[in-house]
């Protein structure tokens, strides 16, 4: 089993901030950087491994279309750098993307109160597009994009995630126990740094963390 450095680098991240709280700054300026390429040379290592690579390549925007999950503290390490690295005029602009995105969300949620997975099904038919989507079809924060969006790929060929009517033919790249460390450990650092460590939409915690 190929080795997996973003695991090994959240347990120890883990135990230093419960020895010694390390300033929140610091662990959105050094030690988050530092655990999402991690992540990113975890995910190269397991596709260079893997008998059926990913076939995404780049501006493909198939899964810029989907309503994102995420945690509290990812929500503020996007903001934080997005802040930090995006022109004024550009994050504002996307600051109001955000809000016409979350109150699209909010009258689907009406519309199908507790069904998430109908909910999910209404905004990708809709074709309602990813807040940081540049019309070039490229990620305006790609170097500090989502964990989900790193780890949402596909084998099969990416033209059947063009077309609802294909969505069965879609092959998803599974990796299913990368993904639920990430969101233990996220869930772990949400919870002893902003004590929230409920999981949202990533447009609604994205608001609620300033953006």
């Amino acid at each position: 089993m190929p080795t997996d450095p973003c695991y090994e680098y959240a347990v120890r991240l883990s135990r230093q901030t419960l020895e010694k709280k390390i300033p929140l700054n610091k662990i959105l300026d050094h030690h988050y950087p530092e655990y999402y390429q991690k992540m990113q040379e975890t995910l190269d290592n397991f596709n260079r491994k893997s008998p059926n690579p990913i076939q995404c390549t780049a501006k493909c925007d198939a899964c810029c279309h989907f309503q994102l999950a995420s945690v509290p503290m990812e929500a503020k390490y996007i903001q934080y750098h997005s802040q930090k690295n995006l022109p004024k005029k550009q994050y504002k602009y996307v600051s109001h993307k955000i809000k016409q995105v979350y109150a699209k969300e909010r009258e689907i949620e009406k519309r199908f109160p507790n069904d998430f997975i109908r909910q999910a099904r209404v905004f990708r038919r809709f074709k309602i597009p990813c807040p940081f989507l540049n019309a070039d079809r490229t990620c305006l924060i790609y170097d500090f994009r989502p964990m989900i969006c790193r780890y949402h790929n596909v084998t099969s060929s990416t033209e059947h995630c063009y077309s609802f009517k294909d969505i069965n033919k879609v092959t998803p790249w599974k990796h299913p126990d990368i993904m639920v460390t990430d969101v233990n450990f996220q869930k772990f650092m949400s919870q002893l740094y902003l004590n929230k460590p409920e999981q949202g939409t990533l447009n609604r915690l994205l608001l609620e963390n300033g953006f």
